[in-house]
């Protein structure tokens, strides 16, 4: 906005200080009311993405609360079976842990002490380039000092010799012949084996078992809200649209819910393939490196990537760890490790871009900075539900002309700027970042 737009009389003046403290209001809400807004979200979302699907089933001559019903109960039949696929791995992670953890302890302890000793070596090395001698025995006897006072000389084997044989004739004096007794060592009492600790995998039971209800709790809710919405067809979209008083806003909010729908459902379809894909490569290559639950890794590498970096990360740090144990040496580790975040590095930077729209991609800062305040705000679920929010968002600033400044700063492409040529305001023509040129006419919209 020019200063001189600032400047008009009755134009509205953002007030910052109330926007700022609707914003922190805002995300006080969003974090006290987490564990409504996380299921209602999720519906919500998931509304979007299996609406296409449900529209297709009603062409088809099915009723639509059936197509709802069917779809619900789809999602809800591959939940079950993944948890029921990755029951006994899971398991089995979890009795394992003391044992996964005291491993890991051990392997630490074995690298510290030749680290400690190239401590020490570059300690020394320090201080002989700085010229320091190192600390000598001391002599066996000082001088004396400046008063002419001799110190005690250091006592020799001689005189320890003497002092033995003296306590021996000492103890030989004794009445009745009696020998003095020797000193005992004081015996260590022997303790029973210890069980293996157990503790970490029960607090961890426990834990889960605590929070499951209320999971289960927000999964129900969310799946019911989902079939509400799909049974209700188009009752929302009406709504939206009839909330609007002008012929032109209620067309573009029709429009803005479509392509919300064909955005998501295009983004969020895509990223599953590509998981999918990953998911298969990450089991593959730990069943080569012969490592345990291959099946399992590639599950988690499905299930991490949904969240941008962080997912990585946490992937190739529980692949480097587990092999970490299970591995004698150090190399393989490693190994696994950096073949795990090739696949990623892959992914992320090669197949993802070619395959996603270019008018969904996101800009990394800001997707990294939605995804830490999601995580903030809601945990894991916030992570999830981060960059489907942002594509959301940017598809409501193409349809929204006063968001169009915020839709160009989420965008993840370069922009090329270019000058305004001289006698662009007279006859309209719009300098556009891919080079074309948007002429804007006065009653014959644009070309």
């Amino acid at each position: 906005m020019s200063e001189k737009d600032r400047n008009v009389p009755g134009r509205p003046q953002p007030n910052w200080a109330t926007i700022g403290i609707f914003l922190i209001l805002g995300f006080a809400a969003l974090a006290l009311a987490r564990d409504f807004l996380m299921p209602l979200s999720m519906g919500v979302l998931l509304f979007f993405v299996f609406s296409p699907v449900c529209r297709v089933l009603v062409r088809l001559r099915m009723p639509r609360p059936l197509a709802a019903a069917l779809i619900t109960a789809g999602l809800l039949t591959l939940l079950a079976g993944a948890v029921a696929v990755l029951a006994v791995p899971l398991t089995d992670a979890v009795n394992n842990a003391p044992r996964i953890f005291n491993r890991i302890q051990y392997k630490l302890e074995q690298i510290r002490d030749p680290v400690d000793e190239l401590k020490n070596v570059a300690k020394g090395l320090d201080e002989l380039s700085r010229g320091k001698p190192k600390a000598e025995p001391a002599p066996p006897a000082p001088p004396p000092d400046a008063a002419g006072v001799q110190l005690p000389p250091k006592e020799t084997a001689q005189d320890n010799a003497d002092k033995a044989a003296d306590a021996k004739d000492t103890a030989d004096a004794k009445p009745d012949g009696e020998a003095a007794p020797a000193p005992q060592q004081p015996q260590q009492p022997q303790q029973p084996p210890q069980p293996p600790d157990t503790e970490s995998g029960l607090n961890w039971l426990t834990q889960i078992a605590s929070t499951t209800p209320g999971l289960l709790a927000q999964l129900v809710f969310t799946l019911f809200l989902l079939y509400f919405m799909l049974a209700s067809g188009d009752l929302l979209y009406r709504r939206v649209v009839e909330s609007f008083s002008g012929f032109r806003d209620k067309r573009r909010a029709l429009e803005a819910m479509y392509s919300i729908e064909n955005s998501l459902g295009s983004y969020l379809g895509t990223i599953t393939l590509i998981n999918v894909g990953l998911g298969v490569a990450v089991g593959l290559t730990m069943w080569a490196w012969n490592m345990p639950q291959p099946a399992l890794f590639g599950v988690v590498a499905f299930a991490f990537n949904f969240i941008p970096y962080v997912g990585a990360i946490a992937g190739v740090l529980l692949s480097t760890a587990v092999a970490f144990v299970t591995m004698s040496d150090f190399l393989n580790p490693a190994l696994v490790g950096l073949s795990y975040m090739g696949l990623t590095t892959l992914e992320g930077n090669l197949i993802t871009p070619s395959l996603v729209s270019r008018r969904l991609r996101l800009n990394t800062v800001v997707v990294f900075v939605a995804v830490a305040l999601w995580a903030w705000l809601w945990s894991v679920v916030g992570m999830v539900v981060a960059v489907p929010m942002l594509v959301v968002l940017r598809v409501l600033c193409e349809h929204i002309p006063q968001l169009s400044g915020l839709g160009k700063f989420l965008a993840g492409d370069a922009i090329s700027w270019s000058r305004t040529q001289p006698g662009d305001e007279e006859d309209g023509t719009e300098h556009r970042p891919d080079g074309q040129s948007r002429l804007h006419r006065s009653g014959a919209g644009s070309i």
